[in-house]
């Protein structure tokens, strides 16, 4: 049973109009432009973590929109229309994050992303390299520059096994995941976005007016549910899926690695220097159904993985691990996220599918618009 005294119900909780169940990225970005296109109604964003629970604050920091392997893999199951919008939104999505909160503010680093290939990815690297022309004409007819370019980048690491090929995007780059959420939240609050954290929300009404805490009824005009992985808890028929992503930093290093954001094996495996540390992630392509959860956690299979991997292809320093977490995906089938309107009070912004940092900002304004 809920708490609340008379004071935070009445005076916090009653008389919202659009209530953000979500304080993530696609939240804010919904209640931002939600309080641009509608300055004079009351906007609030309630979230049930003290920053927000599912990714936002919990991922990378890649500024990325697709590798060569990746778009290659989407290419087998999508048509080349509906890959090129996919990468197009992201590339869009991440200009613009940056156009609203500012570069300095996020962080924002043009270090390019690159891929890298291992010996054992001999099939792939020949397959990316075939067809590199291919995706740069495929892509440059929405982005207007040549995307992807062979590089060295794969020589500039100290492990114990050697990187044998790496494929550079130099319109990619890095940003402070911390930064981003903090500068964001600063934005919503100054044209009068409130945020309410520490409030879980278990069950929402059907028609949008409502949504339930414990046995507590919170009242809405409209509502707008940006949980993404999450999502099915709230509305049970959505075709979105969680997956877990286990993330360590490690201790400072003497020769830190170079400057960038790199991957491999179609992105499930991921690593880039912060603040001399390397941060890396990923390897749920090793143990599909046991990271297809929203519980948060860390297992000693992907862990074991992401620490023999920094000693065999990173580096030849001894390493300590001095960070470790899990941040919870939306997935479906299709990689284009759920946008819409179920009817006049309630309206869905959820499955970023893993990309939520490069098409989040753009989503919560689609999702605003549907409310004109």
């Amino acid at each position: 049973m809920s708490n609340w005294s008379f004071w935070e119900k009445s005076r916090y909780l009653d008389g919202i109009q659009d209530l953000i169940v979500g304080g993530g990225l696609v939240g804010m970005s919904t209640a931002y432009h939600l309080k641009l296109l509608f300055p004079q109604r009351r906007v609030v964003v309630i979230d049930r973590d003290p920053f927000s629970a599912g990714a936002s604050t919990k991922n990378a920091g890649f500024a990325c929109f697709g590798s060569p392997s990746e778009l290659l893999s989407d290419l087998k199951h999508s048509s080349e229309g509906e890959v090129l919008a996919l990468v197009e939104r992201r590339f869009k999505g991440l200009n613009y994050l940056r156009e609203i909160l500012g570069d300095d503010q996020i962080g924002y680093v043009p270090c390019g992303g690159t891929e890298l290939f291992r010996e054992e990815d001999g099939f792939l690297e020949k397959n990316c390299v075939e067809k590199l022309d291919y995706l740069n004409s495929l892509l440059e007819t929405s982005i207007g520059k040549e995307v992807y370019q062979l590089s060295n980048d794969h020589l500039f690491f100290s492990g114990k096994k050697k990187f044998v090929a790496s494929i550079k995007n130099k319109l990619e780059g890095s940003i402070d995941t911390g930064r981003m959420v903090k500068a964001f939240k600063e934005k919503c609050m100054s044209i009068g976005v409130e945020f309410f954290n520490g409030i879980n929300i278990t069950s929402v009404n059907k028609n949008g007016s409502s949504v339930l805490v414990d046995d507590t009824e919170i009242l809405a005009e409209r509502i707008f549910i940006c949980v993404n992985a999450f999502a099915k808890n709230l509305i049970p028929d959505l075709e979105v899926r969680p997956a877990r992503n286990q993330v360590v930093v490690t201790n400072k290093l003497l020769r830190p690695i170079p400057l960038g954001t790199y991957h491999l094996d179609e992105g499930y495996i991921y690593f880039r220097s912060i603040d001399d540390r390397i941060l890396i992630g990923g390897f749920r392509n090793t143990a599909m159904e046991e990271e297809s959860t929203q519980v948060f956690g860390l297992t000693d299979l992907i862990q074991n993985k992401i620490s023999s991997f920094i000693t065999n292809y990173i580096t030849d320093e001894e390493i300590k691990i001095y960070y470790r977490w899990s941040g919870i995906l939306g997935l479906g089938d299709v990689k284009k996220p759920i946008v819409t309107k179920i009817n006049d009070r309630l309206f869905i912004g959820v499955r970023m599918g893993g990309m939520g940092v490069a098409i989040g900002s753009l989503v919560g304004k689609e999702l605003s618009e549907l409310a004109r």
